[in-house]
Formats: C-alpha cells, sequence, structure tokens
C-alpha cells in the first residue's frame, strides 16, 4: 500500500507540483465572478434593481484548462501531433456553442473577466433563465457547499439564481445536446410548429414550386438508407432530410418523389432531420419522428454518428460535428438519370410535369448550397478566427475531452483546485470505494460520470474555505436569502389579487399581425405605472393607454407577432415595484 501510494506522488503533473502554486479551485473562479458582478452593480447604482443588466450576468470557468498541451492533429488520420492551448481552444468552441444556441439575435461576443473566466448576458443569446437554470443546474463543480460563503451569497443573490457560475467544458456538453439544446433555442414541439417559428409558408412555397429538392440512394454518409432532402426559404432557411428505416417499397426515394398523385406517392418516411438557418449565420438543428413530433436523437435503425463513441446521432452534438460546412455538400441520385436520359419526368399532366421538374432542379439545389455554405463559412470565421471545419473538430475534441475521456488522478487534482499530494490526503480517509480505487495505484482512471458523482465527496472532504486575507469584502448578503426565479428586486407592490391578472390574446395568423388586450392591477396603496419591459423577442409591444385610479390602473396594451408569435410575458413596473404579467394565447 505505501509503494502504491508513493509511486502515484511521482506521476507526472509540472504545473502543480507540491511547493508551487497550487491550481485554481471552483471558489476562486466564484469570487472572481463576484467581484466583477459588484463592480457591474456599482455602475448601475442609479437604476432601479429591477431594471438592473447586471441580474442577467452568467459566468463560465476554465479554471481547469491548461495553458499548453499535446494531442492528435486535429483532421489527420495519421498518429501526427500538434502543440495547443487547451485553454485558448476553450474560448473558441465556448463562444461558438453559445451561438450555436443563439436562434435570433446577432452574433454574442464573451466579457473576459479573467483569463480563463468569462461571462455574458442571458438577453445576448436570448436565453430565458429557466433554460439556463435548466442546464445550468446539472454542473456539479460550483455548489453552495464548498464555496466561500460570502462569495457564494453575493454571487447567487445578485443574479437571482443558485447557478450563477457553470464549467466551460461541461456547459458546452449539455448545452449542445437533447432537450437543453431544444430549451435554449425556444423551439417547439412539433415539426408544424416549427416550420411556422421559422416564417415557413409551406402552401405558399408548394404552390410557387418553392420546394427544392434531391433524392440521396448512394454515397451515403450517416444514414443508413436512401432519403429525400429538401430546402425551403421563409424568414429563416431550412434543409429537411427525409428519412426512412429501409428502401422498400413506399421508402425507396427514387419511386416515391412526393409531389404528384396526393399520398400515394409519398414518402413513407420514419423521420426527419432539420438543419435551420439561425439569426447570426450558424444553422441549428430539429430532429422529429414520422409523426411529427420532436425527438432528442435518431433511432440507431436510421442513422450512426461515428464521430462518437456512442455512435448515437443527437440534435445539435451531431448536427454541428457533421455539419461541419453548415451544408453538406451531395449531388442528387435522380440528377444522374435525368442527364444521362436513362429516364424522364413524362407525366399525363403537364401541371405535375413542371411541379416534378420546379422540385428536383438540380442546378437550383447546388446554387443554394454554395451560397448557404459560404454563408456559413464567413459568419464562422468572423466569430471564431478560425475556418467551420476545424472549429467543428475543435467542438467535437473537447465535447470527446470531457464527456469521454476518464479522469486521472492529475486532471482530479487539477478539478478539486488540489495539488497531487494535497487529493491524495484528502482521499485517505474517503469511504466511497470509487475514490479508494483511484489512489490505490498509479494509471488508475475513473469515468466522468463516477467522477462527477463523487465530486461532492471530495470537496466536502476537502473542506469549505476560509474567506483569504487578500479578497475584498463584498457587501454582505443574508444567507438564506437566495431568490426565487420569479422574485422581482425589490418585491413588487401593488400586490397580485389571488387570480393573477394576464394578457389574454389569439394565436397570430402570421407576422406582423397586431391585437389589443387590457389588464387591471389593483392595490391598497395608490400607484403610477413608469415603464414596461417586454420579454426579450423580436417582436413589439406598446403600451397604449393608462387609465383608472391611483388604486386600480386600467392599461391597454398593443401586441405584435414575430418569428414566434406574441411576447409571452410583460414586466410592468411601477413606482413602488414591479410586476411580470404573462401573455396567453387561446383560440
Amino acid at each position: 500500500m505505501t509503494s502504491a501510494l508513493l509511486l502515484l506522488i511521482q506521476l507526472p503533473a509540472p504545473e502543480f507540483r507540491p511547493g508551487q502554486k497550487l491550481p485554481k479551485s471552483p471558489d476562486d473562479s466564484a469570487y472572481e465572478a463576484a467581484v466583477f458582478l459588484k463592480k457591474a452593480i456599482e455602475t448601475e447604482s442609479k437604476t432601479p434593481s429591477a431594471l438592473r443588466h447586471s441580474r442577467n450576468l452568467r459566468f463560465f470557468s476554465m479554471y481547469n484548462m491548461s495553458a499548453k498541451g499535446a494531442r492528435k492533429k486535429l483532421g489527420s488520420k495519421s498518429a501526427e501531433t500538434e502543440s495547443f492551448s487547451p485553454l485558448d481552444d476553450m474560448v473558441k468552441v465556448l463562444l461558438f456553442a453559445i451561438n450555436q444556441t443563439n436562434r435570433r439575435n446577432p452574433p454574442v461576443t464573451l466579457i473576459r473577466v479573467s483569463e480563463d473566466l468569462f461571462a455574458t448576458y442571458l438577453d445576448s443569446p436570448g436565453w430565458s433563465v429557466e433554460a439556463w437554470d435548466s442546464v445550468a443546474k446539472k454542473d456539479p463543480y460550483f455548489r453552495q457547499e464548498w464555496i466561500e460563503e460570502s462569495t457564494w451569497n453575493f454571487l447567487s443573490s445578485y443574479t437571482y439564481t443558485l447557478y450563477p457560475i457553470v464549467r466551460a467544458d461541461e456547459f458546452v456538453s449539455n448545452s449542445t445536446t437533447g432537450a437543453d439544446y431544444y430549451l435554449l433555442l425556444g423551439l417547439p414541439k412539433t415539426v408544424g410548429e416549427f416550420y411556422k417559428q421559422l416564417g415557413i409558408n409551406e402552401e405558399l412555397l408548394t404552390s410557387n414550386n418553392r420546394v427544392k429538392a434531391g433524392v440521396k440512394t448512394d454515397g451515403l454518409t450517416v444514414t443508413l438508407n436512401n432519403r429525400i432532402l429538401e430546402r425551403r426559404q421563409g424568414a429563416f432557411d431550412v434543409w429537411s432530410s427525409n428519412d426512412v428505416v429501409n428502401s422498400k417499397g413506399r421508402k425507396n426515394a427514387l419511386r416515391q418523389l412526393d409531389v404528384i398523385g396526393g399520398d400515394i406517392h409519398k414518402l413513407d418516411i420514419d423521420g426527419q432531420e432539420h438543419v435551420f438557418e439561425l439569426g447570426n449565420g450558424l444553422w441549428g438543428g430539429f430532429l422529429n419522428d414520422a409523426k411529427g413530433n420532436r425527438v432528442d436523437e435518431v433511432p440507431t435503425t436510421i442513422a450512426n454518428d461515428d464521430n462518437y463513441r456512442d455512435h448515437r446521432v443527437i440534435v445539435g452534438r451531431s448536427c454541428i460535428t457533421c455539419h461541419d460546412q453548415g451544408i453538406k455538400p451531395f449531388h442528387s441520385d435522380q440528377a444522374k438519370l435525368l442527364e444521362n436520359q436513362v429516364v424522364t419526368l413524362r407525366t399525363i399532366n403537364p401541371h405535375d410535369a413542371i411541379a416534378l421538374a420546379g422540385r428536383y432542379d438540380e442546378r437550383a439545389i447546388q446554387r443554394n448550397i454554395y451560397t448557404d455554405q459560404e454563408t456559413f463559412r464567413a459568419a464562422v470565421e468572423d466569430l471564431t478566427g478560425t475556418s467551420p471545419e476545424r472549429i467543428a473538430a475543435m467542438y467535437s475534441n473537447v465535447w470527446r475531452g470531457y464527456a469521454e475521456q476518464r479522469v486521472t488522478f492529475t486532471q482530479a487534482a487539477l478539478e478539486a483546485g488540489l495539488s497531487n499530494d494535497g487529493l491524495l490526503a484528502v482521499l485517505t480517509p474517503a469511504i466511497d470505494p470509487n475514490l479508494l480505487y483511484l489512489i490505490q495505484a498509479p494509471g488508475r482512471t475513473l469515468s466522468r460520470d463516477v467522477w462527477e458523482d463523487t465530486f461532492d465527496d471530495v470537496m466536502l472532504l476537502k473542506g469549505r474555505p476560509a474567506q483569504p486575507k487578500t479578497r475584498i469584502n463584498l457587501p454582505a448578503v443574508a444567507s438564506g436569502s437566495v431568490p426565487a426565479l420569479e422574485r422581482r428586486e425589490p418585491k413588487p407592490e401593488p400586490k397580485a389579487e389571488e387570480t393573477t391578472p394576464r394578457f389574454i390574446l389569439k394565436p397570430p395568423a402570421q407576422i406582423g399581425e397586431q391585437q389589443t388586450a387590457k389588464i387591471v392591477i389593483k392595490s391598497e396603496k395608490g400607484f403610477t405605472v413608469k415603464s414596461y419591459l417586454k420579454d426579450g423577442g423580436n417582436e413589439k409591444t406598446v403600451m397604449v393607454s393608462q387609465g383608472g385610479t391611483p388604486t386600480e390602473r386600467e392599461l391597454t396594451f398593443t401586441f405584435t407577432s414575430g418569428a414566434d408569435g406574441f411576447s409571452k410575458q410583460v414586466e410592468i413596473v411601477t413606482d413602488v415595484g414591479s410586476l411580470v404579467i404573462p401573455v396567453e394565447t387561446r383560440p
């Protein structure tokens, strides 16, 4: 036992040997974030707290990233290696990932707090508080139990969340996969609603032969069976693939061309993958099943993703890695038949012939691919300073390095903010067999999920730090006073009645539609409405009039629908507080 432990201490960790400066800990990053937040609040000292932009700040820590490293050369099939900076790569990948979950706003730029700590505002990528918290609460590295008390209370209280800071690589992994990816983007539950949100008018496109398509039966790279690929134009353009579990009968894409003869010529699909334009020039992803319901991943009977160890095609992750040019290049197989005059698109009805020729227009498809790729390339290069292919490879490298790579003893020490011998001292009295396994002999590792499952044990054994003398004193916030998500500061007065007032609108039929609605706010004390805040969409919300008595105000608002409907809420600011009024749409 003793010899094994001595051998373990000899493992190379040149940056964090005993006697040298300890690695940064989660507590260090949280303190840096709190100091930055304090300065942001001070600049807004004359702004009512309910209107302070600083409350939307969220932080990303890279405390676990080293400045230098070596890896297999990106994009190379040989064993050739290259030197790189994990920290620099992580900054670019984080910026890229944040903008991959930014559907409607201009490109987001990160705020640099320190060399390994960055921030952004929730409304920059258009994230809701609930979406952020859904992702951030999964982070096991920043918890109240092991952050210095005054730091934690100040940081969480003034950002109005229990999750003000996350580890960057962990955030990238979770925010670009599955349900959280959809939630950050604000995407709906069905493909019909999805098309509507993108401003796709299917009837208009179809009647004017504007849906362009191609058939792919050979040279497939992801899907196992033939597919039809389509492009639709809207406020946000979208490419869709109609996928099947085999290529027999009505699932044969060369027979079922979708345009003529009603359902008899429709491809019997088992699911769809959509790659759609984001407002910042990047492309997002959406998956649905045969019934049009949104899903998180593609069944393995339809497609595989060999970029990852689990081979699963997962929304977000697989879209980013596979579509490293934005739109994958392809040549339609039906075009080869037409070019060689093996078959001709002849029909009895001349209108059907026009519809087929308009839909399967290979020249138009190739022009669209070229244009979309060039736009994507320019957007990525402007954003990250590198090529789309390279940033996709860097993203994949970060994702695999976090989620797939096993945690070594030295890496565990770094993530806990300890030296190797410090972690050994902390883990010696541990009772969890996984942690004891890690310190038994050199070279033993833990899977990421096991390490994260035991991380709280490590940090609690390490102990909650006291405030170092070198730190500035943060304004005191009482322990346990972390506000709930729905709280606004100061507490709203007037108070809502038992039945909360709300705006009731009809579902809009088109973008730009206007509707007017009234609400009544009551209070025992007199009050005046000073201003209002809409919830952050592109749509317009205007307060038309304010009437009533000092204790009972009747407010009239006009709402204008945007790409994703009306505002979901309106925050009304009075001289004594603020209220958040929900906006509901009912048929």
